[in-house]
């Protein structure tokens, strides 16, 4: 298989950020997107699609929109503490949470960090259905402990390929990995986690 263009250098990350945060998830009022709740471990991607909607995002965090959105992360260390602190509220009623709004919860970086699964494991004591969106092959690692959630609560996965070309993909997504892998992807999730889904191009 060939190397995916997130193993390259010059789409890691230049600085991270770490910071502590005081909530847990944020409420989306954008009648353009699917999901009412989102869950960021991360703000920005290394994945550095050109097209990502969520670039104008990073300049509320005081970063530019363009070249600092992939160089420049963020990494919410304390969010899977804040996520069982809002989980175990009694006034929150139950609904999907979306894995992610604004980045990609199984960019590269998940890798060190390991964010998104700390919020898998909350998500899975409490019983906590969600839905994730993500390009990162990292989700296999994860096959398992989704599996045994969507059993317990309810999972939506899906895999984004916005291009099935390769070139074109490289040219407009150079920080993901390739169509290839994602559709690779798909198999150890089909044996063990929810049956996902493929966010193909229309």
């Amino acid at each position: 298989m060939r190397r995916s263009n997130a193993s390259s250098p010059s789409w890691r990350a230049s600085k991270c950020t770490r910071r502590t945060r005081a909530a847990g998830w944020r409420k989306n009022e954008s009648p353009d997107l699917p999901f009412r709740w989102s869950l960021n471990p991360y703000r920005g991607c290394t994945h550095a699609c050109a097209y990502c909607y969520a670039r104008p995002t990073h300049q509320c965090l005081g970063f530019g929109s363009g070249s600092d959105f992939e160089k420049r992360i963020v990494v919410k260390r304390n969010l899977p503490e804040l996520l069982e602190r809002e989980l175990v509220r009694q006034s929150w009623r139950v609904e999907p949470i979306t894995f992610s709004g604004v980045t990609d919860a199984y960019q590269p970086l998940e890798a060190r960090y390991g964010l998104t699964r700390r919020c898998l494991e909350v998500c899975l004591r409490f019983a906590q259905p969600l839905t994730i969106v993500t390009k990162g092959v990292l989700i296999r690692r994860d096959a398992e402990l989704l599996a045994e959630l969507h059993e317990r609560a309810g999972v939506r996965v899906f895999l984004s390929f916005p291009f099935a070309n390769p070139e074109i993909a490289r040219a407009l997504e150079p920080g993901a990995p390739t169509p290839a892998e994602r559709m690779e992807t798909l198999r150890p999730l089909r044996r063990r986690a929810s049956p996902p889904d493929s966010l193909w191009p229309r």
